[in-house]
């Protein structure tokens, strides 16, 4: 009848019929129409590589829990087969714009012996899997571990497609078992130093860097775990009871490899040896990593969720109470900013005066802070007062632009460490005047390492500040 309608010739109507019935679009949703079906369609593709499930030693209720593992030999054959991965080139105006850039990299005893080897990363992190508020809080928690490969250009590797997963375990069944769950991932990483072949081709590849939050990095590394007591930094010696006096300025002797294999040399487990270190890194014999100086920190966690965003929220409140603005017209010059298309996914959300911090995710803190001066200007109609509240804030304006930054000069890292320092001396006038900014914590004393290990490893918690979405993976060396 609609063919009628659209007065099609009968002559003409079978032929389009039976064109419309061979609609590739109708047959692929035939295939895709269930979870089921999707699956199957999945597990037939060609590049297709299916989880592991291995077996853990019987608890001391004589259960048998499991854990998944996805080969990563096989992930990464299946990556630099496809005809179109394209690797990234180093830098060649002696700006450091990715990862092999940074000296990481280019002092690696590996990489320098085998030149073309591909280093990679590895990411682990733990989330819930229902309400961390409910009943079942800390059953359903999980333990990923990915990897990514650091050759990869970086607007490639920011994409998720591009972050592989490796490993899946219950967080409560890792403990006691990381060196039974890393054990294939190591054997493999292992083959991979050695070299695999490729399409005809042997191609080795070398662990670069481990990343995650502070405390999944001491974890993995075997350091302390306790961020509120004694060793705080992998880093360096920095003790808790010292935090208030940091400045800035370095005065703990850093990490040394002979220091940690001294550490963790006959230690048992459950023992605490030098310097707060419980075990040896399990990736550790690996020969292109150790966890010394290859754990780079996370700006995401420490400065966007913590210190930033808790200095900044201080500041705001401060100049509020004193009367400068109102709260309503603050968060109604927020909501009313236009912002640029890649910007608007991270607008950021209404501050509010009980909070501790400004709230939202990491990259939405970061764009914040950067509107800060601009808000604070029109909410003021530009009368703004020089206080030293506002000193800070421009301070932190500029940590923020450095720490968000897609390409940095070795000037840089020098100018970075002299604002650092500017930052501290600028915050403690403030806190001797005003109320409400919070102690220091360890995530203060990791600012200033992060431009250092931003030099070693040049944007391995990669994104593209302010104009792409990316997962919070990857830094440098220089």
């Amino acid at each position: 009848m609609f063919l009628d309608r659209l007065g099609i010739p009968e002559e003409d109507k079978n032929d389009l019929i039976s064109t419309l019935e061979d609609n590739p679009f109708i047959r692929l949703q035939e295939e895709l129409k269930s979870y089921y079906k999707i699956h199957q369609h999945t597990i037939k593709m060609p590049t297709y590589i299916a989880p592991q499930e291995i077996k853990l030693p019987p608890n001391d209720n004589g259960r048998i829990f499991t854990f998944q593992y996805v080969s990563v030999v096989d992930t990464i054959k299946a990556v630099l087969s496809d005809p179109d991965f394209k690797q990234a080139t180093a830098s060649t105006d002696g700006l450091l714009r990715d990862v092999i850039d940074g000296s990481a990299y280019k002092n690696n005893k590996f990489f320098q012996k085998n030149p073309d080897a591909v280093p990679m990363c590895l990411y682990s992190d733990a989330f819930q899997l229902s309400s961390p508020l409910g009943t079942g809080r800390g059953k359903q928690k999980v333990l990923i571990v990915y990897f990514t490969l650091l050759n990869m250009s970086k607007h490639l590797r920011s994409k998720k497609e591009n972050t592989y997963l490796a490993l899946a375990i219950k967080d409560r069944h890792l403990k006691g078992n990381r060196e039974i769950v890393y054990k294939p991932l190591l054997e493999d990483l292992k083959k991979l130093e050695s070299g695999i072949d490729v399409g005809g081709r042997i191609v080795k590849v070398g662990l670069l860097c481990h990343v995650g939050d502070n405390l999944e990095q001491h974890l993995v590394g075997g350091f302390s775990g306790s961020f509120s007591s004694k060793d705080v930094c992998r880093a360096c010696h920095q003790q808790y009871q010292d935090l208030d006096s940091i400045s800035g300025v370095p005065k703990c002797s850093p990490w040394t490899i002979e220091e940690y294999e001294d550490a963790v040399k006959n230690i048992q487990p459950g023992e605490t040896g030098l310097f707060g270190v419980s075990s040896q890194c399990v990736l550790n014999s690996l020969e292109a990593f150790s966890s010394v100086d290859q754990m780079p920190f996370d700006k995401l966690h420490d400065w966007d969720e913590k210190v930033g965003a808790c200095d900044a929220l201080t500041i705001l409140k401060v100049l509020i109470a004193e009367g400068h603005f109102t709260l309503k017209a603050y968060n109604s010059a927020l909501q009313a900013l236009p912002l640029s298309d890649y910007e608007a996914p991270d607008r950021p959300p209404s501050i509010q005066l009980n909070n501790d911090r400004i709230p939202g995710k990491a990259l939405s803190v970061a764009l914040h802070i950067k509107l800060m001066p601009v808000l604070i200007w029109r909410v003021t109609r530009g009368i703004i007062p020089d206080t030293p509240l506002l000193r800070l804030l421009s301070i932190i304006h500029r940590v923020n632009e450095y720490l968000m930054a897609d390409t940095f000069s070795v000037v840089d890292i020098s100018d970075f460490q002299d604002l650092v320092v500017e930052f501290f001396h600028q915050r403690k006038i403030c806190e001797d005047l005003y109320d409400g900014f919070v102690n220091k914590t360890p995530k203060f004393h990791f600012l200033g390492k992060e431009l250092v290990f931003f030099l070693q490893f040049s944007f391995v918690y990669i994104f593209v500040p302010f104009k792409e979405k990316v997962p919070p993976f990857v830094y440098f060396h220089y």
